[in-house]
């Protein structure tokens, strides 16, 4: 067998080359399709539910027609009463579903306009990240979800299910990492669905929480190479919206001034899986079905040398002769040096990343779709979680609603050490400095939800909150 790259595939016509993207993220690269959260998370979250229940996407119209044919099918006294349930009816699933249930959340639409592609794919890679591999206990919990419902609500169900299109479980398109991190959103996704109380304004809190926090750690953990690791988190540490910060701050020196500059590299490292997925000894599977980088590695790990020589020298050619070429980029002498795998791909990083970060036609310009990657999560993070720093720049910041939400997810149902509550926030992505673990105590001292169980107050409890 040969251990090449595979220039049929990559190479067509005329060497011409082009980049698929191997949906690492769901970053999209043409600005009318990225999702700018202009409607919060709610469109987001209602198709995530959607996937859930197996059912397609509503037309933008459908809560309008769901309510006027409720309507229908009650006897009203006086047309007060009538526009008195309409009222209801449209705050019940227009308006943050504050007391509701799936049954609502199901029928919010998507926003209007090209955006909502990406609002799809964002929905699509939650399901992918953290449903996929854990669906028989997802049914368990929707089943005993429809057990729950009011007279209103089974009478908006019933309504809704006669316009409903069953579909079958959606295509596999994201591949899931971090798996600690998958089991524990679903023990949160089952305390907040069991919390019925703010339903949709918790489900926005954590989807656009967990997303933002495996974004940015596959940005982090890609931007290591051959030494990433789909199981470890790297410290990233938050702010308080409330704060201050400084240069010499854990926010500013683990937070998003470095992100930022992985950020730059992170398509980079989806087209060098295009390229070393296209080989003669392994074909995909399924859409989501590429190796990164440390499956590479293994692989060679297990084989003889020859192997990853043999793999390694077919990518040196195959950069020089296709790839620089078409780019117009020089190929320097010392790259024939390489006999690793890791040197392989540092070699692709290094001439990728120029081709991306200057236009082939000009080189003083960027790449257009290397710079509209970026802005993804640039959107996320402004909308959610973004504190202006002044001279700093921007930080990564929660807002007090934010940190009582995962204080409260943390906690769970029953009382929490202090010192433990550290620990479980950063099993969940977020990091505190020691200013700002002390304006935590005191936000949740001010609210009443730190119990001292002794008379010298060393041992602090933070109470159940949701």
């Amino acid at each position: 067998m040969q251990y090449q790259l595979d220039d049929k595939i990559l190479s067509k016509k005329d060497n011409n080359y082009t980049h698929i993207r191997q949906n690492i993220l769901p970053f999209q690269t043409r600005n009318p399709e990225r999702a700018t959260f202009e409607n919060d998370f709610s469109p987001i979250t209602a198709e995530f539910i959607r996937d859930i229940l197996k059912l397609s996407t509503p037309e933008i119209h459908k809560t309008e027609k769901i309510i006027n044919s409720s309507i229908d099918r009650i006897d009203f006294n006086t047309e007060q009463d009538k526009e008195t349930m309409n009222m209801y009816l449209n705050g019940l699933l227009h308006h943050s579903n504050k007391k509701g249930d799936l049954t609502n959340i199901k029928n919010f639409p998507l926003s209007e306009g090209r955006s909502k592609v990406g609002e799809v794919e964002i929905a699509h890679f939650l399901y992918d990240f953290f449903i996929r591999a854990q669906r028989s206990e997802i049914d368990e919990i929707v089943a005993d979800l429809k057990d729950n419902k009011n007279i209103l609500t089974n009478l908006i169900d019933s309504v809704s299910s006669e316009e409903e299109v069953e579909t079958s479980e959606i295509k596999a398109k994201y591949k899931g990492y971090y798996s600690d991190f998958s089991k524990l959103f679903l023990k949160d996704f089952k305390f907040v669905l069991r919390n019925r109380s703010a339903i949709m304004n918790n489900l926005n809190l954590l989807l656009s929480h967990y997303y933002f926090v495996v974004s940015t750690q596959l940005i982090i953990g890609l931007d290591n190479m051959t030494n990433f690791d789909s199981e470890k988190f790297t410290k990233v540490v938050y702010i308080l919206m409330t704060e201050k910060s400084s240069r010499s701050r854990d926010s500013y020196i683990f937070g998003l001034h470095e992100i930022k500059r992985k950020l730059k590299r992170t398509i980079t490292h989806d087209h060098i899986f295009y390229i070393l997925n296209n080989n003669t000894f392994r074909k995909k599977a399924a859409e989501n079905d590429y190796w990164d980088y440390s499956q590479f590695k293994d692989f060679f790990a297990q084989n003889d040398k020859n192997v990853e020589l043999e793999f390694v020298k077919s990518i040196v050619v195959w950069m020089e002769n296709i790839y620089c070429r078409k780019n117009n980029i020089d190929f320097d002498d010392k790259y024939y040096e390489i006999e690793s795998f890791a040197g392989a791909v540092e070699m692709m990083h290094e001439l990728i990343q120029y081709a991306w970060y200057t236009y082939r036609n000009d080189r003083s310009k960027p790449d257009g779709l290397y710079s509209r990657f970026m802005i993804n999560y640039d959107e996320i993070q402004r909308s959610f979680f973004r504190k202006n720093g002044g001279s700093l720049g921007q930080l990564i910041a929660l807002s007090q609603n934010h940190l009582l939400f995962l204080v409260g997810m943390s906690v769970g149902d029953e009382p929490l050490l202090v010192s433990d509550l550290w620990l479980e926030l950063e099993k969940r992505g977020v990091w505190f400095d020691h200013k700002s673990k002390t304006e935590v105590v005191k936000i949740l001292t001010k609210l009443n939800y730190i119990d001292k169980k002794s008379d010298s107050g060393d041992a602090q409890y933070v109470k159940r909150i949701l």
